[in-house]
């Protein structure tokens, strides 16, 4: 057995106190110093005259009792109080080992409407339904044209995503283009730098892009081998 709040486990002390004073002022009480002084006890139609010692015995049986059934049920609400607890209680525990970064291309190719509603609205439309289905994994946000910047950092609360993902548009980012290397440095930032982390980068976009970003791939890898698992999807 164990208890939520086992410190209150230490009032019990009061109840304990409280009976060992009772028990030690009707000790004294019995033995009196005056043993030629008879008590009496008066009833409705009787009168009943005692030595100290006699008295002292019937007037703690009288009275005795409801001390020790205080003590009792004082003990019992402070135990109550405590809360015990038995048996076990089995909860899910996800694993928080995995940070997936989603990349969302937000260039004026992106709007074009040759996949319905269009390839941004698309996109977004994939990440809510990647959201969807997450449970405790870190997921971030990087929104990227001709520059790039991380819009969400690495977060269990999916809510702030979903936020975000309606105002996201081209207008967003001051530059044009897709720049995939300011794209891959912002991700490479973001990443946190522990070990114990499986890494995801995920990049939303219509592909169109120069040959210079293709440098920064290798300095992930590089990262992949010294801190952890690092893996890139488009």
């Amino acid at each position: 057995m164990t208890f939520a709040w086992p410190d209150l486990l230490w009032l019990l002390l009061v109840p304990a106190g409280l009976l060992g004073w009772e028990l030690t002022h009707r000790r004294r009480a019995g033995g009196s110093s005056r043993p030629k002084i008879l008590r009496a006890e008066a009833g409705a139609h009787s009168l009943t005259l005692s030595a100290p010692g006699a008295a002292s015995s019937v007037s703690s049986g009288s009275r005795s009792r409801p001390r020790y059934w205080f003590a009792a049920g004082l003990a019992l609400a402070i135990v109550a109080l405590a809360r015990p607890q038995y048996g076990k209680l089995e909860e899910p525990v996800f694993d928080q080992s995995r940070e997936i970064l989603v990349a969302i291309d937000l260039s004026r190719s992106m709007l074009a409407p040759d996949v319905k509603p269009s390839r941004l609205e698309r996109a977004k439309l994939l990440i809510q339904s990647l959201l969807e289905k997450l449970e405790g994994e870190r997921v971030g946000l990087v929104v990227f044209s001709g520059t790039s910047f991380l819009q969400s950092p690495l977060s269990a609360d999916y809510e702030i995503l979903r936020e975000f993902l309606p105002a996201l548009g081209p207008e967003f980012l001051p530059e044009g283009g897709t720049n995939y290397g300011a794209l891959l440095d912002a991700s490479l930032q973001a990443f946190s730098a522990t070990n114990s982390a499986d890494r995801f980068l995920i990049i939303l976009s219509d592909g169109e892009a120069t040959r210079q970003w293709l440098a920064r791939p290798r300095r992930a890898c590089e990262r992949n081998r010294r801190s952890g698992s690092q893996r890139a999807v488009s």
